[in-house]
């Protein structure tokens, strides 16, 4: 305790050690010693030996299977996209929308890391199967062909990619979209109502475009302010003139006031 306390900046690498030790035991030493049996060559009878001559088969490899490869860069981006387009819509409603049902969304979403990911996929083969609660049926009512299946084919394999890695994409989206401060977004849109100013939301397009021309073309600057920002009329609320927020919103106000007042 003693050199603790001498030295805190222990503390952390002493919290980090465990897990050092977990990772470099059981995930750096196995892929180094992939990567060093990589260059081996010889026969279970007559052994093994090492040799960076073998460096061909990684050439080799890339010629012999280059389909595989582009075909598993294909379906990984499309697994991607899929698990975007769901991950996303489903991370903002559970962030902004979901109310007291936050907890129960989040809870649905990492209920799967419960089960094995091998029992998970397995499962799946059993829902999609040939003679499954699916396509039996089907098959039985002649829907489609009795050949037909889902298993072994592009449509299984993204489908199981993107059912296995949504999460992973749900709870990192979802906890970037918590961090927003949305309190900020309502006061500067009040802000911005407040002062006349049309947001970009707004449907009256043009009036932002002739602020922004304003902004950048001091020739248009009376048509813009008076046919936009209406100067003349605009009174800044006490309890806007005292937010931080608009500060420098009602600065740009000020300037526009100003500047078209003296010309």
């Amino acid at each position: 305790m003693g050199m603790i306390r001498r030295h805190p900046a222990l503390v952390p690498l002493l919290l980090l050690f465990p897990g050092l030790v977990w990772l470099v035991s059981f995930y750096l030493a196995p892929n180094i010693q992939m990567f060093a049996s990589s260059f081996w060559s010889g026969t279970l009878e007559s052994g093994f030996s090492f040799s960076f001559s073998n460096w061909t088969n990684y050439t080799d490899a890339l010629g012999k299977y280059q389909q595989q490869y582009a075909r598993s860069i294909q379906y990984g981006f499309a697994a991607t996209l899929i698990c975007f387009a769901i991950a996303f819509p489903l991370a903002y409603f559970i962030a902004f929308k979901a109310g007291r049902a936050r907890s129960a969304l989040l809870f649905l979403v990492v209920a799967p890391f419960f089960t094995s990911y091998l029992l998970r996929t397995i499962g799946w083969r059993t829902i999609l199967g040939d003679d499954s609660i699916i396509l039996g049926p089907l098959k039985a009512a002649g829907f489609v062909d009795p050949a037909a299946r889902f298993l072994d084919t592009p449509f299984a394999v993204i489908a199981g990619i993107a059912y296995n890695f949504v999460p992973f994409m749900i709870l990192p989206i979802y906890v970037s979209l918590e961090k927003i401060d949305r309190s900020s977004w309502r006061r500067r849109k009040i802000s911005m109502r407040a002062a006349g100013v049309p947001s970009v939301a707004s449907p009256s397009r043009s009036r932002c475009l002739a602020f922004s021309r304003a902004l950048s073309s001091p020739s248009s600057l009376r048509l813009a302010t008076s046919s936009t920002l209406n100067c003349s009329a605009i009174q800044t609320p006490p309890w806007l003139a005292t937010s931080s927020s608009a500060s420098s919103l009602l600065t740009e106000i000020t300037q526009l006031r100003r500047h078209s007042a003296s010309c």
